[in-house]
């Protein structure tokens, strides 16, 4: 009608069933009365470009969130650490009230280490280059390590945390990613529970792989944020029950490393009752 040429991008199904995205344009020829005749135009491949593209959008939204974290959520726990020790270098602050102190720097220097641990792995997800060097391994062992880890951080908020798995139960896959796994989700359970509360972790073993599951009984959550959770888009941080920060790459970092394990995770959760995450792994074919 208006004697333009269009042009846009489809999605079309190709011979072999698959999906691939065109750029489709065209021009109508008219005849000497102005009536259009025909159309030409062409379908052009764009497909690669397409994911090009969305893989640059995917690319620069990680580096901004990496340096995001690198300039607060690293830097700020270091400078206060170096304020407290310039303070007792200098003499400004007593032997006493720096002991006082000591657990302060200990849970900054934790988080900080936990953090830089997220963002490494998280990052070689990204790039592509993170390995997987799989191998059996028994699960009470990931507990017992997590358990260390959080020792503190749950001893601080009063929250209860116990571990339930047999003691031969073996599954496959890369021991410092499946530990990272619980560890991420068991620091999310202390987060999100008020203080005094409860948290469970259980590992079982079903016909082809084992469950491992990461119960509290904290504030729970809606279908919406569950939903913005599982999404691999979502960089979203909360602040916890007694406004602990995050940095949004905690689950992120979960799906990433099941993904690469062969695993699944599933979240089950009521607002304002608990959650429970529980992910799935492939079990061992034999025992170290």
């Amino acid at each position: 009608e208006e004697g333009i040429k269009y042009q846009v991008n489809i999605r079309m199904r190709t011979k072999n069933h698959g999906y691939k995205w065109f750029d489709a344009s065209g021009l109508a020829s008219r005849d000497e009365n102005g009536h259009p005749v025909q159309m030409a135009g062409s379908i052009i491949d764009i497909h690669d470009t397409i994911l090009y593209k969305k893989q640059i959008e995917t690319s620069n939204q990680a580096k901004d969130k990496i340096f995001a974290i690198l300039s607060h959520d690293l830097r700020a726990p270091l400078i206060g650490i170096k304020g407290l020790l310039d303070l007792q270098t200098e003499g400004e602050i007593s032997e006493q009230n720096f002991k006082e102190y000591v657990h302060l720097m200990h849970d900054g220097i934790s988080n900080a280490l936990k953090t830089l641990d997220n963002v490494l792995l998280w990052s070689s997800t990204q790039m592509h280059t993170a390995k997987v060097e799989a191998s059996s391994f028994r699960m009470k062992n990931i507990f017992n390590d997590v358990e260390q880890f959080h020792r503190y951080f749950s001893k601080q908020k009063e929250i209860q945390i116990s571990y339930q798995t047999d003691d031969t139960l073996y599954g496959y896959g890369d021991p410092n990613h499946i530990f990272i796994i619980t560890r991420n989700l068991v620091s999310n359970a202390i987060k999100f529970t008020r203080k005094g509360g409860l948290v469970k972790v259980n590992a079982l073993m079903k016909e082809d792989c084992i469950e491992v599951s990461v119960e509290d009984n904290g504030v729970g959550m809606d279908t919406i944020v569950i939903e913005k959770l599982l999404s691999k888009s979502n960089y979203d941080s909360t602040h916890g029950t007694e406004r602990e920060k995050g940095t949004g790459l905690g689950i992120r970092l979960v799906l990433d490393l099941l993904e690469l394990n062969h695993g699944k995770l599933r979240i089950v959760s009521t607002l304002g009752k608990g959650s429970s995450f529980t992910y799935s792994i492939p079990l061992a074919e034999s025992k170290p």
